[in-house]
């Protein structure tokens, strides 16, 4: 089990554990709360964060228990610590337009499939980097032999299909 120091505003209000079972990682975030309120714990890694809820109060403080799968656990990158917010208080994906979706990734159909498209975005968290196709009724659905792996969001003001993908460019369900 992997402890790291719930923090908030520079201030260690409590503890976060992570442990790996199996498949899984089991976090539990728990402190004392600020102010009256809902509070979301965060787990901050070096290379970006992780929401994994909303502490639920208690009378010998706040508590919360999660368990994600490896995967999704690891998509900060190595954790440094917890982080206690107000549960108001999300962080929005950053996403970027690119000029040239084919350079995204080197698997050559993929990039085949994206040259010349306009309107791509693309966000990066951790290891995962997120593709954002436009698409619109009517119109053939973006990099069809993936369409299981797909999510339909709304990116930018526009409907796109997004796609994730882990560090090898293999695709990661959504």
């Amino acid at each position: 089990m992997e402890r790291y120091p719930l923090m908030y505003e520079g201030t260690a209000v409590g503890e976060l554990t992570a442990e790996t079972s199996g498949l899984y990682v089991r976090f539990c975030a728990q402190g004392r709360l600020p102010d009256d309120g809902l509070w979301c714990a965060w787990a901050v890694g070096e290379s970006g964060q992780l929401r994994l809820g909303v502490l639920e109060p208690g009378e010998e403080g706040a508590r919360l228990r999660r368990r994600l799968s490896g995967r999704e656990a690891s998509a900060p990158g190595r954790l440094v610590r917890g982080e206690l917010r107000p549960a108001s208080e999300r962080t929005l994906p950053v996403w970027k337009l690119t000029e040239t979706p084919e350079r995204l990734v080197s698997t050559p159909w993929i990039s085949r499939a994206l040259k010349g498209r306009t309107g791509v975005y693309v966000r990066q968290e951790g290891t995962l980097r997120y593709v954002a196709i436009p698409w619109g009724r009517g119109e053939p659905f973006p990099l069809t032999p993936l369409f299981c792996l797909a999510s339909v969001q709304l990116v930018e003001g526009r409907q796109r299909v997004v796609y994730c993908f882990d560090a090898g460019e293999r695709p990661v369900v959504l």
